[in-house]
């Protein structure tokens, strides 16, 4: 076997060394189920926010404040649709920007299909893109901020 070989294989040793460590500790890491667990909260919490049914408007805004806290959760109220249409959201697909796991916050950033049906219908489906904060509570993970995201070039 010639130097350089001999080089190659244990450079190529010690990088699968390196490897199967790092996945192991990856693993074991409590950081990456915060990070799923945060996702999911998130994903369900912008479906909850974005959907409302004027039919069942007291258990609509009860799911609302459950699913929001701090001043999120004063303001949301006031995003009732006017014309008495019905929601849907959906999300569409949804990551984690930033994770404080010892802080308890987290920064979602979710593409949302949001179906739009009753007499105020003009736009029946409209996809949006929204930017929330998370944080943590003794109930879970709640939305504490939430911004629509504006589309490059609109």
């Amino acid at each position: 076997m010639t130097w350089a070989a001999g080089i190659a294989l244990t450079a190529a040793a010690a990088f699968a060394a390196w490897s199967a460590w790092s996945w192991h500790a990856a693993a074991l890491s409590t950081a990456g189920a915060t990070r799923d667990e945060a996702v999911t909260a998130g994903r369900a919490l912008i479906a909850t926010v974005t959907t409302f049914d004027p039919q069942h408007r007291d258990q609509a805004l009860a799911h609302w404040q459950s699913a929001t806290t701090g001043a999120l959760q004063t303001s949301l109220p006031s995003a009732v649709p006017p014309d008495g249409s019905a929601t849907t959201g959906r999300v569409l697909d949804a990551g984690l920007s930033d994770l404080d796991a010892e802080a308890g916050t987290a920064k979602l950033l979710a593409s949302v299909e949001i179906t739009v049906t009753g007499e105020g219908a003009t736009q029946p489906i409209r996809r949006t893109r929204l930017a929330a904060t998370m944080t943590r509570t003794s109930s879970g993970w709640k939305l504490s901020t939430l911004e629509q995201l504006g589309v490059a070039g609109s």
